[in-house]
């Protein structure tokens, strides 16, 4: 995986790969240390004895490692191995990791720039140069974890990281530059000098990565990754890095608002999200249009904006060892059917044997309807891709690149209020990236270096399409051909409280609707109820129309499998299914389902995450899968979450390896006994900055779109059940916990909620699970936003799984309003959400239905999947209270009466030192 998804991003001379035996220099922490993980969450390594260390894995491909060097970094305090120290969600620490000694002179590893300071030491090294002097190679490392962003400025080159380079540089003929993190590092300065000689670009390894990144330094495997984000030259050059970090209500204080709902966002950059923004300005520029080439807001030379001096590395960009022409066969585009279809023939030019990627990219007319109605166009966005075989040398591969036409269409806010497809010219063109892509497009239109361009592109590798009139009509309804797509989102766009304050981004004026930061906003009178408390008008106090404990039935859940949803037996087997059952089952689902005894229903253990299951085998011998209990310590207690995470996955552009990933998920999961991976997460890396990118597959929501679509069908094909998360907007961790993020309905559902859309769909990945977001959709925190959980996921999209909170707090999740808003059940372990209880739901009908409904979407999940592999009609369920639930319900009594000693304590003392006042 890793050796697909490495990119190659220069190479002067052919220095790469390297060939083996060979004396190398390594320099750096990432030398003897790369960042094989992240720092919490669900992209974290748990057994760090799995992890093959990257100098291992060197001396074993015949690179020989300086070991002065490498000794001096040990003594410093770095290990083979990275393990972090992590904190549990009262602060305790969890997860005793190597890179926490501060008492030695190598700086902690703590999120984003950590390099030591070796500079007193290179005298010390310069003697030892002459024997490991084939080649340098400096590992540039950046980390992130969860609940927390990069700071700004960690990714430029630190001093410390500039000075390792320039020793490189300064003692060695070749020089080779590694860039090993999920954000986006300011690398332009590397790309400019010329005594640079290759830089490699690759996410977190994962325990076994470092296999795939030799066997791409020594040539075993020729480079075939394609970059999933944009290398800005500055990474703050972006609108969406001006709207970003930390940002208060200007009255949360005086408004009594809670850390929950005090802070904000605003996406006012639209649909211009990383290379959106860039080519989209560029095309602008070259054409002489929408105030394009103006300095205002942005970091330009010379007085205009450049696209030169912005982008180091554009979206989709990668080299290889070999090279490769290809040639655009055909584009044939079937509105009927709502097909387009792209034909291509790559042929490997070069000398050595290695893979190509076909990348389809469309260009959609930016008409006047579009100017006068607020629908913005990208000049430029990535519809489909497929990877060749390993082709030899001469040797020429025909690839067919399918794509649905409804991710062609603009979300009209508010013209039309629903997708339409303008009238005029599509272009379809193939290239090396976003940028080369668009240059063809703009050589089709007749343009060359001489009208700006940054090269000539080639109007061969480009299509024209023409839609005779503006269509309002064949995407506006969703997945059931009757639920009309209509603005749902409405409330979510700032201006609807405080009109005309947010100005969002548009290409017919860049300079005119450039959007500093919105650093002064207040809560208005219409927002704060929504801020503050649980807004929830019950429903009728009869329930009697709902039945539920019912005996005149005695199904089993079991044989219910293969049933319809829909199917009449449900109903009978719902009414068995007592009020207690029901509660139990929405509030307590921390990584597990409860059993439902009344009808047969034995519960589940689900886990997380986008690195693989955070579990072990299992050694259940009453299982259908299990390893024997005499199996060697290191056996049992092999975790699964090993892999790379998913930037380097979606670095790779082969959808037949996101499924192969899919399918180990699926194996995982019925060998550990857990049924569904909290996983993929198909957030947006919006910007470089954000903690949790190494979770996110990319920028791009197509390039996310299409791995979640098949990373879903390769785990479910196992009987597994995919749940995909953040759903959705969770693309920053500052003030994630309930930060009201505003955006127009167009940038929404074209970026956040595209990037999910497909793995939805039945009809493409049909997930049966997904996890909701900490933030908010406007001032609906996701829970509880029905637009989103019940009008679009399910009634647009046709999803038929079931909805859990991220981990839940019940003063954000609020229980009535997610319950009956479309949330199923609540990822529990500390908040009390015993509102929802027998009484309760026995006295409000509303309440009633959508904790049945939440039960019929779980059960309905469930009896689908591996979770009852083994179960019969005749199994026998039998409630047992495991050890750790009882441990943990007598330490909260225990707790909770030595707090409640506390408080009479502290009442009594209050008392004696009034009447001692007295």
């Amino acid at each position: 995986m890793v050796s697909e998804g490495t990119v190659l991003l220069k190479n002067e001379n052919n220095v790469l790969p390297l060939r083996s035996p060979a004396n190398i220099t390594m320099f750096g922490i990432g030398g003897v240390s790369p960042i094989y993980a992240g720092a919490s969450g669900g992209g974290v390594v748990k057994n760090q004895d799995q992890i093959v260390p990257f100098t291992k894995v060197l001396d074993e491909a015949g690179f020989t490692v300086n070991p002065t060097v490498h000794n001096w970094y040990v003594k410093t305090g770095i290990p083979a191995s990275c393990m972090f120290t992590g904190t549990d969600f009262s602060g305790n620490t969890t997860t005793k990791g190597p890179w926490d000694n501060e008492a030695n002179e190598v700086a902690t590893r703590n999120t984003g720039v950590t390099e030591a300071d070796a500079s007193a030491a290179f005298a010390n090294w310069k003697d030892s140069y002459a024997s490991y002097g084939d080649a340098a190679i400096v590992m540039l490392c950046r980390y992130e974890g969860e609940g927390s962003d990069l700071p700004e400025g960690s990714l430029a080159i630190s001093t410390e990281e500039q000075a390792l380079i320039d020793e490189a540089k300064a003692n060695f003929d070749k020089v080779v530059i590694i860039v090993n993190s999920s954000a986006a590092i300011e690398i332009d300065s590397l790309k400019q000098d010329p005594d640079i000689d290759a830089i490699l670009w690759v996410s977190e390894l994962g325990t076994h990565g470092a296999y795939g990144l030799v066997d791409v330094l020594d040539g075993t495997v020729t480079p075939s990754g394609h970059l999933p984000d944009t290398y800005a030259v500055d990474s703050t050059s972006s609108p969406a890095a001006q709207n970003s970090g930390d940002f208060t209500f200007t009255n949360a204080e005086s408004e009594g608002l809670d850390n929950f709902g005090s802070h904000y966002l605003v996406q006012a950059e639209n649909i211009y999200l990383g290379y959106r923004y860039y080519e989209t300005r560029y095309e602008d520029a070259v054409l002489g249009q929408g105030n394009a080439s103006s300095e205002t807001g942005s970091f330009a030379s010379n007085g205009d904006w450049d696209y030169a001096s912005e982008v180091s590395y554009g979206f989709g960009y990668g080299l290889s060892y070999t090279t490769f022409s290809q040639t655009l066969d055909s584009v044939k585009v079937d509105k009927n059917a709502q097909t387009v279809t792209v034909k291509a023939t790559v042929t490997n030019t070069g000398d050595v044997a290695g893979k190509d990627v076909v990348q389809v990219y469309a260009q959609s007319p930016y008409t006047d309807y579009d100017k006068q109605n607020g629908v913005e166009k990208s000049a430029v966005q990535l519809m489909g891709f497929g990877k060749t075989d390993t082709l030899e040398p001469g040797s020429s591969q025909t690839v067919e690149v399918a794509m649905d036409m409804k991710y062609l269409a603009s979300y009209d806010r508010t013209g039309a209020k629903t997708y339409i497809l303008d009238a005029g010219d599509y272009y379809f063109a193939i290239g090396n990236g976003a940028h080369e892509a668009l240059n063809n497009i703009l050589a089709a239109k007749g343009k060359t270096t001489a009208d700006g361009m940054t090269a000539d592109g080639r109007a061969d590798l480009t299509s024209v399409w023409h839609n005779d009139s503006l269509d309002t009509t064949s995407f506006a309804v969703g997945y059931d051909d009757v639920t009309p797509i209509t603005n749902e989102f409405d409330d979510a766009d700032y201006n609807t409280y405080a009109p005309d304050t947010i100005t969002y981004l548009s290409r017919s004026d860049w300079a005119g609707t450039w959007s500093e930061a919105y650093s002064s906003l207040e809560a208005t009178a219409d927002m704060l109820p929504w801020l503050k408390a649980e807004q929830y008008e019950a429903g009728d106090s009869d329930t009697s129309s709902i039945a539920t404990g019912s005996t005149e039935t005695q199904y089993s859940l079991i044989q219910l499998r293969g049933a319809d949803y829909d199917d009449q037996l449900w109903d009978d087997l719902l009414n068995q299914i007592t009020l207690d059952e029901m509660a139990s089952l929405l509030t307590d689902a921390c990584e597990h389902t409860n059993p439902v005894l009344s009808v047969s229903y034995q519960g589940s253990l689900d886990k997380d995450g986008p690195i693989g299951y955070d579990a072990t085998f299992n050694t259940d011998t009453s299982k259908p899968y299990y390893i024997d209990a005499s199996a060697s310590d290191e056996v049992k207690n092999y975790n699964f979450a090993s892999l790379s995470t998913e930037p380097t996955l979606a670095a790779s552009f082969n959808l037949e390896l996101a499924n192969e990933r899919g399918n180990v998920n699926g194996e995982d999961s019925l060998w550990s006994g857990y049924t569904e991976n909290w996983a993929p997460g198909a957030n947006l890396h919006r910007t470089p900055y954000s903690g949790r990118n190494y979770e996110y597959f990319s920028e791009d929501s197509m390039l996310s779109n299409l791995m979640a679509v098949e990373i879903t069908r390769g785990t479910q094909a196992k009987g597994a059940v995919t749940g995909i998360k953040h759903f959705a907007g969770n693309d920053q961790e500052t003030n994630r916990n309930g930060v009201s993020t505003f955006y127009n309905e167009q940038g929404l559902r074209e970026l956040q909620l595209r990037a999910f859309e497909g793995a939805f769909v039945p009809d493409e990945g049909n997930a049966h699970g997904t996890m909701t977001s900490f933030s908010r959709i406007g001032v609906q925190q996701a829970a509880y936003c029905e637009s989103l959980l019940t009008t679009v996921l399910r009634d647009e999209w046709g999803f038929d799984g079931y909805t859990i909170t991220d981990f839940a707090f019940n003063n954000l999740m609020y229980p009535y309003a997610s319950l009956t808003a479309g949330t199923d059940a609540f990822d529990n372990m500390i908040s009390d959400f015993s509102a929802i209880n027998a009484n309760a739901l026995n006295g409000d009908l509303k309440l009633k239905d959508a904790a049945r409904e939440a039960t019929h979407r779980i059960l309905y999940t469930y009896v689908n999947s591996n979770a009852m592999n083994g179960v019969s009609s005749g199994t026998q369920i039998v409630h047992v209270t495991p050890w750790w639930k009882m441990a943990v319900q007598v330490s909260t009594v225990v707790f909770g009466i030595g707090t409640a000693a506390c408080l009479l304590m502290f009442a009594v003392t209050m008392m004696k030192r009034k009447k001692e006042e007295q």
